[in-house]
């Protein structure tokens, strides 16, 4: 047991895969930069830029914007889970496989939740959702607008339109999709929209950037029960965002 490792000198590759992608040098330099603490002061500063240029690239003002320690995955249970109590009903639009992944998350909300399916490399229409939730107190929809499995980019006005005929939360998973087409939550009135930092941000992976708006912040603040998931429990977090940005890494990283 005395085999010698060297130092890590992976090859340079031109990586066009869905993920990961190929890192801008910027961000390798700022990868090779000192290590700071959590309690730092200057973290502070940080964790408050980067909320700056979050809000810029999902084109929002909403409080809640953060970065999660997690991969896309994690964006996607932190969503719906913070969204869905016991009883709530939801519909998940399916045409892929993380598509399909949401809908698996929020059958383990406890939740009653309806899957509307098209066939892989074609778009759920948002006619189907509605005529799915026809009658019934629907509290969110969720749907991929890029499905990275097959990259199809379905449309969110319609979707938009759709939750508002019903009452519901509009939850937009843009793993695939956030940076590499257009792109307004603000103006789509989008209600959660999460994204991957791996994708067409160009970062390595492990984050999983996420906005939450105001209508969605009440219903978090609503809640009668505890999310499901502790580690990505948001409720806690945006009680303090507002006093130092860096309360939601305190919890992470420990």
């Amino acid at each position: 047991m005395t085999q010698h490792v060297g130092e890590l000198h992976p090859p340079v590759r031109l990586m066009l895969t869905p993920g990961p992608s190929s890192i801008d040098p910027r961000v390798y330099r700022a990868m090779a930069t000192p290590l700071v603490g959590h309690m730092d002061p200057w973290f502070k500063g940080c964790m408050d830029e980067t909320q700056i240029l979050l809000r810029h690239i999902f084109q929002t003002e909403n409080r809640i914007t953060m970065p999660l320690s997690a991969s896309g995955s994690g964006g996607i249970e932190a969503s719906v889970l913070n969204t869905l109590e016991e009883g709530d009903e939801g519909i998940v639009a399916v045409n892929g496989v993380f598509s399909e992944r949401m809908y698996e998350i929020a059958t383990r909300a406890s939740s009653k939740v309806v899957k509307v399916e098209a066939p892989y490399g074609k778009p759920v229409d948002a006619e189907d959702v509605r005529r799915a939730g026809k009658g019934k107190k629907i509290k969110i929809i969720g749907f991929a607008h890029g499905e990275t499995s097959t990259g199809v980019v379905t449309g969110i006005d319609a979707y938009r339109k759709v939750a508002d005929d019903l009452g519901a939360l509009l939850i937009v998973d843009t793993v695939a999709s956030l940076a590499a087409v257009p792109l307004d939550v603000d103006k789509q009135r989008i209600d959660v929209c999460f994204s991957g930092s791996q994708k067409a941000i160009s970062a390595p992976p492990g984050m999983s950037p996420i906005t939450v708006s105001p209508a969605a912040e009440e219903v978090f603040r609503k809640r009668k029960t505890k999310v499901q998931s502790w580690y990505f429990d948001l409720t806690t977090a945006m009680n303090y965002w507002a006093k130092t940005g860096c309360i939601i890494t305190h919890r992470r990283f420990r």
